[in-house]
């Protein structure tokens, strides 16, 4: 029998086996494998003019990093968005206020989901520095008042609920630094892990939405995003251990991208080549489904 035969019945032994101890990949990404976002990822600008503007830096769009972002986590390119202003004709600096988001396809999560992303910012600049909230007279310099700037929120909405649900807020994070710890000990962009508990979404479909919303502030990038879950939803029953020789076999990744074929019989197929996460393997007789860890 070819090796590719064996493996598919061996990672579909796998997949089928599954220790509901263990936590499974439902999403996986690093924004790498093209120039736009892959196939079931939506981008929602808060007006139409955030997506032309400076060639749309004011809205998501994936990119390599810049020089003065740290190389991405994860392949060669993030999810970037920059703090929208311009200069005006008298040479006056204009800010503008943003609400841009970026949404997952829809996914299905099992008991225990956690999300996990990198993401590149500046903490001092999720609060607006402007004069009038600096507090001169205290040494170290610290803030008069706490207002924030732009932040990067990750909501959540149900498949058939009407809203979304905030469920995290990277501006809480640094609360309870004062002014001169973020000038002295944190002002750098490097990536910084985040995780979210989603286990509020237990058994339900959902999209996730990283939110950057604000005004002034930060320039973002986002990186590795990834959602686990234990595998009591999201890989279920596999339908069949092998595919009939010749047979075409497409490899679909879980947001609908196809990133591999063969043909059963006649080619070998390595997941190897695949990034982390769960995908389908579908012919005309049988659908197999298998995650790769």
């Amino acid at each position: 029998m070819k090796k590719h035969l064996l493996l598919v019945a061996a990672m579909s032994a796998v997949v089928a086996n599954i220790s509901a101890q263990e936590s499974a990949i439902v999403l996986y990404e690093n924004f790498s494998s093209a120039d736009a976002f892959p196939a079931g990822w939506e981008v929602i600008n808060s007006t139409p003019e955030m997506a032309t503007l400076k060639d749309g830096v004011f809205s998501w769009r994936v990119a390599p990093a810049p020089d003065d972002f740290p190389k991405p986590i994860d392949g060669d390119k993030v999810a970037l968005i920059y703090q929208a202003s311009y200069t005006d004709g008298d040479g006056k600096r204009v800010e503008l206020s943003q609400d841009e988001w970026l949404i997952t396809p829809s996914i299905e999560l099992g008991s225990d989901p956690q999300l996990t992303f990198g993401l590149s910012y500046v903490p001092m600049f999720l609060y607006n520095c402007s004069n009038e909230y600096l507090d001169f007279t205290s040494d170290p310099l610290d803030f008069s008042e706490r207002v924030p700037a732009t932040t990067l929120k990750v909501m959540v909405r149900a498949d058939g609920a009407d809203d979304w649900d905030e469920v995290y807020d990277v501006f809480d994070l640094w609360q309870g630094y004062t002014l001169d710890d973020l000038m002295s000990k944190y002002y750098s962009r490097d990536f910084r892990d985040n995780e979210v508990d989603l286990g509020a979404y237990s058994g339900k479909k959902v999209r996730l939405g990283f939110r950057f919303a604000g005004y002034m502030g930060n320039a973002m990038a986002l990186d590795a995003v990834k959602v686990t879950s234990s595998p009591d939803a999201g890989i279920n029953a596999v339908e069949a251990d092998r595919f009939a020789d010749g047979e075409r076999i497409s490899v679909v990744s879980i947001s609908g991208v196809e990133v591999a074929d063969f043909i059963a019989g006649h080619e070998e197929f390595d997941r190897s080549m695949l990034a982390p996460g769960i995908y389908i393997l579908s012919g005309a007789t049988h659908t197999v489904k298998i995650a790769v860890k």
